[in-house]
């Protein structure tokens, strides 16, 4: 159990078409999903996490992803729009995240709701500036904000070098 972590109620997930981007082999909403489940479980909440998924208003119906993953036991996944209602966390598809990110995140008092603006693109927008503003203050951050497809493959490399066991072999690594 994460010790003092604030208990989330509510968060909102900004989908577009990165929804579905596979980066390290699982689609982006299914790895934010797992995410929040891990901090939910971590932190001994008992209580379902809300986690609204609010998809991009251009992007077709047919485009949008569906989860339906049975290790999600802390969350109860819906659809709603963006403007309205409030979240204790904002994400959007765009964020990769690496194990306990939710922790550090909230730690670093990044992506909560206030001063989070009301339209969708306006809050994607507030997202990225939020993220890479505490990137350059971190010399180390547990996400990485993924702007297009072609930082896919810098992404995975540096996931998977922060990965390994000290004990692990030159085969290994």
């Amino acid at each position: 159990m994460i010790a003092a972590q604030p208990v989330l109620h509510s968060v909102l997930l900004l989908a577009d078409e990165s929804a579905s981007w596979r980066v390290a082999g699982l689609p982006q909403l299914q790895r934010i999903l797992l995410s929040v489940n891990e901090y939910a479980e971590a932190s001994g909440q008992t209580v379902p996490v809300s986690v609204c998924v609010s998809w991009q208003p251009k992007l077709p119906a047919a485009s949008r992803l569906v989860v339906d993953d049975p290790r999600l036991t802390r969350l109860e996944v819906c659809e709603c729009e963006a403007d309205g209602g409030s979240f204790d966390l904002v994400l959007s598809t765009r964020v990769f995240l690496y194990r306990n990110a939710i922790a550090a995140m909230l730690d670093a008092g990044v992506l909560t709701a206030a001063g989070i603006a009301a339209s969708w693109a306006e809050r994607l927008e507030d997202v990225r500036r939020e993220l890479q503003l505490n990137a350059e203050r971190c010399a180390q951050t547990n996400w990485h904000y993924l702007g297009d497809t072609a930082v896919i493959p810098s992404v995975e490399r540096a996931f998977l070098r922060q990965n390994g066991k000290s004990q692990d072999g030159l085969v290994s690594r």
